[in-house]
């Protein structure tokens, strides 16, 4: 069976960043560590900062390219 690059570039990010979470807060992800309510404010946070870090590029793209598109 043939290793897909890019799914494994994925999963090896993924351990990472659970090494660098476990580092941060000592412990793994666990169900109890929010209420729904939390888990749904931080998830909502991280699609905010998703967006702005797309827009970013998406302008740096734009500068390089010398074209203003909205």
């Amino acid at each position: 069976m043939m290793e897909n690059p890019i799914i494994k570039s994925v999963f090896e990010k993924i351990e990472k960043q659970q090494e660098k979470g476990l580092e941060k807060y000592g412990t793994e992800v666990e169900t109890d560590l929010y209420s729904l309510r939390g888990w749904l404010q931080h998830a909502q946070e991280e699609v905010i900062d998703l967006a702005v870090y797309i827009e970013t590029a998406i302008q740096k793209i734009d500068e390089i390219e010398g074209r203003k598109e909205k």
